[in-house]
């Protein structure tokens, strides 16, 4: 709105028919829909669950630190989210991240091994 003028009323309407314009080759084809959803709910998903850890517990520390202070958290409490979210939750979140990207390279292939020998 800010950034083209236009009104509140108008941007609703462009937003939304945009995203009804982009919605129809989902609606017409399951395959895309679970292409988009492999992407968007498999692998995007977690990696952004990846970047927050990763972020919060190694590039702005300070403002994690602040935030857990300002909620009146125990000394235990903040010590243990620290804890998690700088050594714990980064490798789990980013072993699960690399298992959803090599399995939807795996069906990519195997999709494209069976159009190409008519399987």
């Amino acid at each position: 709105m800010d950034k083209f003028g236009f009104k509140r009323e108008k941007s609703v309407w462009l937003i939304t028919l945009f995203l009804f314009l982009a919605g129809i080759p989902s609606a017409l084809n399951l395959n895309i829909l679970g292409t988009i959803d492999s992407i968007f709910g498999g692998v995007l998903l977690i990696f952004g669950g990846f970047l927050v850890t990763f972020f919060m517990g190694w590039v702005v520390p300070g403002k994690f630190n602040e935030e857990l202070s300002d909620s009146k958290v125990g000394i235990k409490t903040t010590r243990y989210l620290k804890f998690m979210t700088r050594w714990v939750a980064p490798p789990i979140i980013g072993f699960g991240l690399f298992i959803s990207v090599f399995d939807l390279l795996k069906g990519w292939v195997s999709i494209k091994y069976i159009k190409n020998n008519n399987v």
